[in-house]
Parts: C-alpha cells; sequence; structure tokens
C-alpha cells in the first residue's frame, strides 16, 4: 500500500536480478565446459527474458494500483522454472566439473609422488653404491700401506736383529781384548 515500500522493493529487486546477470556472466567467462558454457548462455537470456516479464507485471500491477494481484501473478507464474531447472543443471556440471577435475589432479599428484620416491630411492642407491666403493678404495689403500708398513717393520726388526748381534759380537770381541791386554 505504501508506494516508497513499493519503490524501495521493486529497486531491491531490481538490484538483485542485474547481480545474478552479472554473477552469472562471470561464471560464464570462467566456466571451460561447453555443455555448461551454453546452459549459462541460455540461463543468462532466460534471466533477461524474465526480467521483462516482471518488470511488465509490476507495470500492470502499478497501474492497477494493486487491485489485479491475481491477473499479475498469473502473468509470472511457473515463468522462472525453466530458469530454476537450468540453475540445477548448471549446478550438477560445475559439481561433476570439479569431481572430474579433482579426480585427475588426485590421479596427477600420485603419479608424482611416485616419481620422487622412485628418485629418492634411486638417489639412496646411487649414495650407497658411491659409498661402497669409496669405502672399498679406501680399505684397498690402507691394506696396502699396513702390509708396506709390517715389512717395513719386519726388515727394520732384522736390521736391528743384525745390528743386537753385531753389537753382542763387537761387545764380546771387547771383552775379550780386554781379557787379553790385562792377561
Amino acid at each position: 500500500q505504501n508506494p516508497d515500500d513499493l519503490t524501495k522493493y521493486s529497486e531491491e529487486f531490481r538490484q538483485d536480478a542485474d547481480k545474478v546477470s552479472a554473477m552469472a556472466t562471470k561464471l560464464e567467462a570462467q566456466v571451460v565446459d561447453l555443455e555448461t558454457r551454453t546452459d549459462l548462455q541460455e540461463f543468462i537470456t532466460t534471466n533477461k527474458t524474465l526480467g521483462v516479464k516482471y518488470d511488465a507485471a509490476l507495470e500492470a500491477f502499478v497501474q492497477a494500483k494493486g487491485l489485479n494481484a491475481q491477473a499479475v501473478e498469473k502473468m509470472v507464474k511457473g515463468q522462472d522454472r525453466h530458469a530454476t531447472d537450468l540453475v540445477d543443471k548448471i549446478v550438477a556440471d560445475l559439481v561433476n566439473n570439479t569431481t572430474v577435475l579433482a579426480a585427475a589432479q588426485e590421479r596427477h599428484l600420485s603419479s608424482q609422488l611416485w616419481i620422487v620416491s622412485i628418485l629418492l630411492l634411486a638417489a639412496f642407491f646411487g649414495t650407497a653404491a658411491a659409498s661402497t666403493i669409496t669405502i672399498r678404495r679406501m680399505t684397498d689403500t690402507l691394506s696396502r700401506a699396513a702390509a708396506s708398513l709390517s715389512e717395513e717393520a719386519n726388515q727394520i726388526a732384522s736390521a736391528a736383529s743384525q745390528v743386537s748381534a753385531s753389537s753382542q759380537s763387537l761387545a764380546q770381541g771387547s771383552s775379550e781384548q780386554a781379557a787379553s791386554l790385562e792377561e
């Protein structure tokens, strides 16, 4: 009954309709699936047509000063059914597309995980092989050095034994010489 309320709610209704159109257009630009994009284009067209029908019904309502509510209701009743069905189909398509994309990403991530695991395992075995080779080389080098040191120690021991024998012989000779001088 209040003209200010009618203006307020009519303006809010138009703003909401504009928001819906803007969101549908933005979503259409982002969607890659051809079927979903076609459904969105049809929704945008249907929504514009619906807006024209609602505006005409509102105009008839205002002209009759609100006395033709049943006639205005008949003008718009069921008109939004196709748009609503399209929204339901679009949502179902988007959910399906998202599910398919998520499954594809999961498979890709799984294969990447396998590749990284195999590479890490290969790196581990490579490091183990390199370590084994290095340790064997070091062991061989140390074994040769130990054998060489052992041989040299034996030679030194033999020389020391000879020096000891010579020293004993010399000492004995000196003792005999000293004894003979004493005599």
